[in-house]
């Protein structure tokens, strides 16, 4: 993940890799890996990322966060 310093307002550029599933099924081709670019307002405590996956999935995905402590 790579974002702006300002806490205040975050713009961000991130990429994902991760894999789901037994540990003695893992294949390199069946990683999932994802790109985006997001913004967090407030040190984090609201954010909004907009995600799409590098192959297999074609559509875009908005991912809303909300991180204070309550």
């Amino acid at each position: 993940e790579l974002g702006t310093g300002f806490a205040g307002a975050r713009l961000l550029l991130f990429g994902d890799l991760g894999w789901a599933g037994p540990r003695g099924s893992f294949t390199m081709d069946a990683r999932l890996a994802s790109v985006g670019v997001g913004t967090s307002l407030l040190d984090g405590l609201f954010r909004v990322d907009l995600a799409r996956a590098v192959r297999g999935d074609s559509r875009w995905k908005v991912h809303v966060y909300l991180d204070g402590l309550f």
